[in-house]
């Protein structure tokens, strides 16, 4: 059982390929944080299952994936990247992330943030996250948008916004 628990972890099961991103550019800090702390993260460098990435203030960095598919991270961000059965997945616990896709014949890749997941092909897209909820804008394309258990399509133009409930200690 702990064998198969530390293989899912790090996307060693079938179907949990490791996923290989590499950062195509850099500006300004950007940070890969582990359990055993963090590094700087320079132009260049790939990105596995499982990994998380902050930018500092002021500073970004765009993820390239096959077929030209790929992902801006703005500053102040933290995302996580995993691949699951259904594709690759960048996790967006705060900040800004735009994603592009241009070609509908391949497999989507997915952003999420919260309960809100949304599956990118052929559309270009911006995914804001932060303490009052999250936000998704298309400026390209369509997208189904997957919201807890409501699911709509947004078009070029439209936007959706999720708000978090404020939790009481």
């Amino acid at each position: 059982i702990a064998a198969g628990i530390v293989c899912a972890r790090y996307g060693l099961l079938p179907g949990q390929q490791a996923v290989r991103a590499p950062v195509a550019t850099v500006e300004g800090r950007v940070y890969r944080i582990s359990q055993f702390g963090s590094s700087l993260v320079e132009a260049g460098a790939f990105l596995k299952n499982a990994d998380e990435l902050r930018t500092a203030k002021g500073s970004r960095a765009i993820l390239r994936l096959a077929g030209g598919r790929q992902v801006e991270i703005g500053e102040r961000s933290d995302i996580s990247l995993a691949r699951s059965w259904r594709g690759t997945t960048f996790d967006l616990k705060q900040g800004r992330l735009i994603a592009e896709a241009s070609d509908p014949g391949q497999r989507a890749f997915y952003v999420t943030s919260g309960d809100l997941s949304v599956p990118v092909r052929a559309a270009l897209l911006s995914l804001d996250s932060g303490a009052k909820g999250s936000r998704v804008a298309i400026a390209r394309g369509s997208a189904r948008i997957a919201q807890g258990q409501n699911v709509f399509d947004l078009a070029a133009g439209q936007q959706s916004q999720e708000r978090r409930r404020a939790e009481l200690l």
